[in-house]
């Protein structure tokens, strides 16, 4: 059963034959290239024009009218024809014939001089079409770059051609915002947990070496829709290694390591670090989506990957979500597809005498992680 998309498209293709003089001529080949990409019964010749195919394979021939007059349209018919055959075991194709009357070697508008133009219509009265179907060649290749060199500079359509194609490719603009936002390798790429493609219109922020507090918000804005606070400076505890500890003079050190009183010497194993760690605090969420956000969904596995994409590998971070106890239900030793209880994140005990005074507050590290097994997948 063909879907609510098909139908739509090819009713608009039925009105394109029908009334072809009411389509703009880059439209009107734009619709014929996605009705074409979305046909399954191969019927029809699916390379774009002006691209590296060669035009028998092309999904339309253009032809350009050799009338004196002038039309009041671009496109003045659109009807198919069988393709030509390459070899004898090659399958004949159909492919859509288009008639403009804005662009050609002859006619009103050509190149040529009129007396070429009477020519081929004299020919053409004596029911001889070769010396039309001659010109139509340097037509067809004319009218088809006419139409790529529109079609090159337009960020729009070269997405659409790329998505229409399934290539598995991005277009070029995509690539050169990808390439920006420092994934334009293939082997950076499909590494997310989300679309590459959303990176793309956040390259401008990406491609700066530092990422500002405001900008961090307006990514995770724009991305998840979330509104957050970041609270900078979250000083940690971090361990020390071997190499700066103080060390006492002994057989394997000699005059021992870091132990000049004042100058380098250390006591303990760890060292406390302000500038290191940052938080996200989420705003208050309703219930619903605050388990969006549970350990191991999917949104929260893109929000983390977002934050690290942005911020680097050099600073850690944790994010805080937090919701009304009043929204959370009772925990309930039940199998429900609407319920699911996780320890640490909605499975608390409380009395009912303080619902809904407190929120409550989840802190989640970035590099926090369930079993699969832990909690189903949202997305």
């Amino acid at each position: 059963m063909a879907t609510a998309r098909r139908r739509k498209s090819l009713a608009l293709i039925d009105r394109l034959r029908s009334e072809p003089y009411s389509f703009e001529f880059f439209q009107a080949v734009r619709l014929l290239e996605i009705a074409t990409q979305q046909d399954s019964t191969e019927q029809y010749a699916k390379a774009p024009v002006a691209q590296h195919a060669t035009p028998a394979k092309e999904l339309v021939r253009f032809t350009a009218s050799n009338k004196l007059s002038f039309a009041g349209a671009d496109v003045l018919s659109l009807n198919t024809e069988v393709n030509g055959l390459e070899s004898p075991d090659q399958e004949a194709q159909l492919r859509w014939l288009m008639n403009v009357s804005f662009f050609g070697q002859g006619g009103a508008q050509g190149v040529l001089p009129i007396r070429y133009t009477e020519l081929i219509l004299q020919e053409l009265k004596n029911k001889n079409e070769s010396l039309s179907d001659f010109i139509d060649i340097f037509n067809h290749r004319s009218i088809s770059l006419y139409y790529q060199a529109w079609h090159k500079y337009r960020v729009p359509v070269n997405f659409e051609r790329s998505k229409n194609q399934r290539s598995g490719h991005p277009d070029k603009f995509t690539q050169a915002l990808l390439s920006l936002a420092g994934i334009g390798t293939s082997e950076l790429q499909y590494r997310l947990p989300f679309s590459d493609e959303h990176i793309a219109g956040f390259a401008g922020s990406l491609s700066r070496s530092q990422r500002t507090a405001d900008q961090l918000k307006s990514l995770v804005y724009q991305m998840f829709g979330l509104d957050i606070e970041i609270q900078q400076f979250k000083g940690q505890w971090q361990p020390l290694d071997q190499e700066v500890a103080c060390q006492l003079p002994g057989p394997t050190n000699g005059l021992g390591v870091n132990n000049q009183l004042g100058v380098n010497s250390i006591i303990g194993t760890e060292c406390y670090h302000a500038q290191s760690k940052f938080s996200v605090v989420v705003s208050p969420l309703p219930y619903k989506r605050f388990m969006e956000l549970a350990p191991g969904t999917q949104k929260l596995e893109s929000l983390k990957s977002l934050i690290r994409m942005s911020v680097g590998m050099e600073l850690e971070f944790d994010i805080a979500v937090t919701t009304s106890n009043s929204q959370v239900p009772p925990t309930r030793l039940v199998d429900e597809p609407d319920y699911q209880p996780s320890l640490g994140w909605n499975s608390h005990l409380h009395s009912d005498s303080v619902l809904g005074i407190e929120p409550m507050n989840i802190n989640l590290s970035h590099d926090m992680h369930m079993p699969e097994d832990g909690i189903p997948l949202y997305i």
